[in-house]
């Protein structure tokens, strides 16, 4: 379809983004004009800075990139060609000419089809019809760009415009059946509103409501139709009610097919996220949740083994934290697919809200293991395993996983930070100079970035927007870290919020319980103020809080002789008002066993930099 930007006429079409075309994009944003050439070798060593006590998150080897083939690389040079304007009829040459180098090149087919039915006033529908089949029969044999169900759209509108009405609903309902919980996205629409008349490659009602026509004993039109409108439900809540009198119109002509009411209970849950009604409290949006149960049941009831269904009433229920009910219907579907990933995770969330922690262990085990890396959700998978070892005090596993979690955060986030930022949040690397951070980096995180290009982004691109995603994991792992006794770096990590990520640090309590001692009095350790760096002499803030008073002291630690001394202190009364303090002269004394003063030492100095 072509959109106007400007003043320009750009084709646009929706497809699935895939690691090629990442890839592609990436190398474009970096400004190459050559490719990349460095070895493709996995280096199983870890990337690090000599004399540097490096976070763990940072010691990881370098970050292998894939090295395009030559048929990615003269793709991508044809799509530089094309120009703003994409594919059409007027420079399908170029197309034609790639094809004929790389004749078993899938994209070079289908954006062929694309230029020949949408970039095109007169559509050359059978040239369409024969480059999207030939890109489904080289889809497998390589990497692709586009989705399987967009092919089986454009052929069902090319089929459709020849009058084959029966063949057009066949290749819908294909596309329609690749992925049900997706089913809105068949129609390659750009509009926020229904629109009856659209270029060739868009699906509009006139077209729907002729396929419906042409079968009006079949429930298939007006399922189709159903997801049209539930398209436009993001954009307007009015299309909820059509959509759901098309699903309605689908279950009279047909109510012993299964798919029917699991596409209405979804339209439920669609709205039980995105309508005014399920921002207004918890109980509105528990009460969409509800109406979708009985129709995910009627699925079940209906198709017995329907996994979706099970699949969908498990999330409506985890939602209304009915959590006992969610995990029976999760083992229904891992019963059915033992490798459903979303299944494993989602038990595990309910089992660590029941009180299963070793269950949920279990589940988020299954569901790392299923994952590939790469994958958007794998850095939750970590984290919610390590909030589930927290909760059966295993702290040293969680903050393997917040290790885990926090790398892949970075892996995602780096390139678009500055070199500012990333030494905000590390104060290892402050004696690091920039270059050598920079290569660092590099390799570690961006190996698809040539060095200029890299610091280009890293020191002048970069840094317009915040850090995000990493300030509950910080927190989470120098809670743990505090947990074990580790209190130099707890307090690095909180100080990663503080310093790096400041619109979030103000929002953390920066007092931190260590420990009872004395005659009850509680003890807290300041996260914010305390130095602990290393190759500086720690200065640790505590306050002490008993019934009456509390006290707070300022103490600086001798590593190296195991004693401490005490510089300062403020006594406060019970509603916080002074009493007094000053400035303390006393001098080193070594550290007694069984006391603060031991468990500070141990906190800072027997732990590694």
């Amino acid at each position: 379809m072509l959109r106007d930007f400007g003043g320009k006429k750009v084709y646009c079409m929706t497809i699935q983004i895939s690691v090629l075309w990442i890839i592609l994009v990436a190398y474009s944003a970096a400004g190459f004009t050559q490719t990349v050439t460095r070895s493709n070798t996995i280096e199983s060593s870890p990337v690090l800075i000599p004399g540097i006590s490096e976070p763990p998150e940072m010691k990881g080897p370098a970050k292998v990139f894939p090295t395009p083939l030559a048929a990615d690389k003269a793709f991508w040079d044809a799509f530089k060609q094309a120009g703003n304007n994409g594919f059409t009829e007027a420079n399908i040459q170029i197309l034609d000419n790639f094809i004929q180098d790389y004749p078993n090149y899938a994209d070079g087919y289908y954006w062929r089809a694309n230029a020949e039915i949408c970039g095109s006033e007169l559509p050359d529908l059978i040239k369409a019809k024969s480059d999207l089949e030939t890109s489904l029969s080289h889809k497998s044999s390589g990497t692709s760009s586009f989705d399987e169900r967009d092919v089986f759209s454009f052929l069902a509108k090319i089929e459709a415009a020849n009058g084959n009405h029966a063949a057009a609903l066949n290749l819908l309902e294909s596309a329609m059946q690749k992925d049900l919980d997706s089913g809105a996205n068949i129609f390659n629409v750009q509009g926020t509103s229904p629109e009856t008349t659209s270029k060739f490659c868009t699906w509009n009602l006139t077209d729907l409501h002729l396929l419906a026509s042409s079968a009006p004993k079949d429930w298939r039109p007006l399922a189709l139709e159903g997801l049209y409108y539930e398209f436009f439900t993001t954009f307007d809540e009015q299309y909820y009610s059509q959509a759901a009198a098309a699903f309605q119109k689908a279950a009279l002509v047909n109510p012993r097919t299964p798919i029917i009411p699991y596409l209405q209970g979804k339209l439920y849950t669609k709205s039980a996220f995105w309508t005014k009604k399920a921002w207004s409290s918890d109980a509105a949006r528990n009460d969409i949740y509800r109406t979708s149960l009985p129709l995910f049941t009627r699925a079940i009831q209906l198709s017995p083994n329907y996994e979706l269904a099970y699949a969908a009433r498990a999330e409506a229920y985890l939602q209304m934290k009915q959590y006992m009910l969610a995990i029976k219907d999760f083992n229904k579907v891992l019963s059915i697919d033992s490798n459903n990933t979303t299944a494993h995770s989602d038990r595990g969330l309910a089992n660590l809200e029941v009180g299963q922690y070793y269950a949920a262990i279990s589940d988020f085990d299954d569901a790392i293991r299923l994952k590939q890396n790469g994958e958007i959700y794998l850095p939750n998978l970590y984290e919610n395993r390590a909030d589930a070892h927290v909760k059966v005090n295993d702290y040293r596993r969680a903050i393997e996983d917040y290790n885990s979690a926090i790398e892949l955060r970075i892996d995602t986030q780096l390139i678009l930070w500055s070199l500012a930022q990333f030494r905000g949040l590390y104060p290892e690397y402050s004696a690091v100079s920039d270059d050598v951070l920079l290569q660092k980096l590099n390799r570690r995180f961006a190996p698809q970035y040539e060095p200029d290009a890299f610091k280009k982004v890293m020191t002048q691109d970069n840094g317009k927007w915040g850090i995000s995603l990493l300030d509950d994991l910080y927190e989470k792992r120098g809670i743990a870290y505090l947990n074990i006794g580790d209190f130099r770096h707890g307090i690095l990590d909180f100080q990663r919020i503080f310093v790096g990520m400041p619109d979030y640090g103000k929002f953390i309590e920066r007092w931190r319980v260590i420990g009872v001692f004395g005659h009850g009095e509680k003890f807290y350790l300041d996260v914010k103020a305390s130095e602990t760096r290393a190759n500086r002499t720690p200065r640790i803030w505590v306050k002490k809080v008993g019934t009456k008073q509390s006290e707070v002291m300022a103490f600086e630690l001798d590593c190296s002789s195991r004693r401490l001394r005490m510089t300062s202190n403020v006594i406060y009364d019970i509603n916080n008002n002074t009493l007094g303090g000053s400035d303390v002269n006393e001098g080193w004394s070594d550290v007694a066993p069984d006391t603060l003063g031991e468990q500070l030492w141990n906190g800072v100095c027997q732990s590694n930099p």
